[in-house]
């Protein structure tokens, strides 16, 4: 897909949701989900790749609520492991084929628009998050329930506006994701490759 609704700009979750139920549908069986977000961890920096190795869903919704079977039961998933750990090991050895600096982090799914506050920050660091996103979360949870193989891959586009030194500007956000870029793309055709 170029680009995805998103729950801030006042799409419900199904909507946002949707082209992963048509994609799974269509029969895929690996979901690569990238997204931006900003950096928690102290020690991410602006265009760093991130590896999604588990998540957090704090967007205040599920996009799981009211789905049910053919007979009308709800369903539960089980969220362990919703990250492919052999897609996690093909992607970490196809960037170092390619000198590609590629991190790990647990990724907390916040609604925004507004960006975070100096609490929230520190809430979703104790709570052992190290990216802080918009999207990504959602799509994972619905992947997971269909079965998909996930991989989540992160770019940072700037450190969480709460502890930066420097206001946080979307425009910033927009270079430095255009930047990652080719980075990213590098390492996708890679692991593509590889799959």
């Amino acid at each position: 897909m170029k680009g995805r609704a998103h729950f801030y700009e006042g799409y419900t979750m199904r909507e946002v949701t949707y082209p992963v139920r048509v994609m799974a549908g269509m029969g895929i069986e690996i979901l690569i989900i990238t997204g931006a977000a900003g950096a928690i961890n102290r020690k991410f920096e602006p265009g760093d790749l991130v590896l999604i190795t588990d998540h957090i869903n704090f967007m205040g919704s599920n996009p799981l609520i009211g789905d049910r079977t053919r007979d009308e039961t709800i369903t539960f998933t089980n969220m362990k492991s919703v990250y492919d750990r052999t897609l996690i090991g093909l992607a970490l050895s196809c960037a170092k084929g390619l000198k590609i600096k590629l991190r790990q982090g647990v990724y907390i799914g916040v609604a925004g628009p507004s960006y975070e506050t100096p609490a929230e920050i520190e809430m979703a660091r104790r709570m052992g998050a190290d990216l802080v996103g918009m999207s990504v979360v959602p799509e994972a949870i619905v992947g997971k329930h269909l079965g998909l193989n996930i991989l989540g891959i992160s770019c940072v586009t700037n450190v969480a506006t709460a502890i930066s030194k420097e206001p946080m500007s979307h425009q910033f956000a927009l270079k430095v994701a255009e930047v990652a870029k080719v980075k990213l793309s590098r390492l996708l055709k890679e692991v593509v490759k590889g799959i």
